[in-house]
């Protein structure tokens, strides 16, 4: 049970991360 909580919590991060990701680089291109 504690490993299911600890596989959402880094799929929550995981998840998090690559819409931060997006945004950057959305950003990014915009710039260009």
């Amino acid at each position: 049970m504690v490993l299911k909580g600890f596989n959402h919590i880094l799929n929550v991060d995981f998840s998090w991360g690559t819409a931060d990701l997006k945004k950057h680089v959305s950003i990014y291109t915009r710039k260009q």
